[in-house]
C-alpha cells in the first residue's frame, strides 16, 4: 500500500520529483488524498472515496470506477457501489 497526500503539490509536474513512475509499473494499491493535483500524470482511478461530514459523525461514499474497482468493492459488501 502507498499512500500519498497530494496536498503540498502546485501542479502535476511536481509529482515527477517523486519518483513514483518505476512504482506505477508495480501492482499496488493506491491511497491517494487531493488527486485533482496530479491531474494528468496519475493512472485513472479504480475506486474513489468521497468523505463527508454528516452531523457529527461522517459519510464515505465508495465509487468504482473499473473492473477491478466493482472487484475491491464485491470482496468489502457484496455489491459495486456502497
Amino acid at each position: 500500500i502507498i499512500h500519498l497526500d497530494l496536498y503540498r503539490l502546485r501542479g502535476p509536474e511536481e509529482l515527477e520529483a517523486l519518483a513514483l513512475r518505476d512504482m506505477l509499473a508495480e501492482s499496488r494499491l493506491w491511497l491517494i488524498e487531493w488527486p485533482d493535483r496530479g491531474a494528468g500524470a496519475l493512472p485513472s482511478p479504480d475506486l474513489t472515496v468521497g468523505l463527508h461530514v454528516e452531523g457529527n459523525g461522517r459519510l464515505a461514499r465508495l465509487q468504482s470506477r473499473t473492473a477491478t474497482g466493482n472487484q475491491w468493492l464485491g470482496a468489502l459488501f457484496g455489491s459495486p457501489e456502497a
